[in-house]
């Protein structure tokens, strides 16, 4: 029998990555458990109707934050997955540390950060909406500054000519909110990441 594999995904949001592994090791008789960690009262909600719908039942939910990892009693993990979260945080390098903190040793880790040519166009964006819509005002009010602004973006700016990032179109306001006028947004070189 194969052993069983501990799985966690960190942020884990609506479901995505928590779900597929799931599936796939449900689908493959493999025994283990995939534990869904995200604040999000909203996303966890979401997530587990999606996982009612498709009779998974080796999903553990967690609703806290990565930053309470350790000395939590959760893990060992054989594998964390942490997609779009590390680069939100106020301190990266402190959330690296939680998920590693319940890492099994020989185990793996997936992440994901934000790189500066994938941006491109992002910050010039953002730099701009700090002084048109700043933190201090309301989201509603924020949101319709930062619509105003990208329906007369001219089509020369560099977000128009971004292909790769589609979060302020395909997302609606979450999507425009996070990609825009998300207080903690820090994008990594290579060498910044391994350091």
């Amino acid at each position: 029998a194969a052993r069983p594999l501990h799985a966690l995904i960190a942020g884990g949001g609506t479901g995505d990555g928590t779900l597929m592994l799931a599936q796939q090791m449900t689908t493959a008789g493999r025994p283990g458990s995939v534990t869904w960690l995200d604040r999000s009262a909203g996303a966890l909600k979401l997530a587990q109707a999606r996982a009612a719908v498709r009779g998974l039942t080796n999903i553990v939910w967690e609703s806290r934050s990565l930053l309470d990892l350790p000395g939590s009693g959760l893990g060992p993990f054989d594998y964390i997955d942490c997609c779009g979260v590390l680069h939100h945080l106020p301190d990266p390098a402190e959330g690296l540390r939680a998920l590693t903190s319940v890492l099994a040793p020989g185990g793996g880790l997936g992440l994901m950060v934000y790189a500066p040519h994938g941006r491109t166009g992002v910050y010039m964006v953002q730099d701009a909406l700090r002084l048109l819509a700043p933190a201090e005002q309301r989201p509603a009010a924020r949101l319709d500054v930062a619509r105003r602004v990208m329906r007369h973006l001219p089509a020369t700016a560099w977000l128009r000519a971004n292909r790769f990032v589609e979060d302020h179109v395909n997302g609606g306001d979450p999507g425009l909110y996070d990609l825009l006028l998300n207080p903690r947004d820090r994008a990594f070189t290579v060498p910044q990441l391994v350091a």
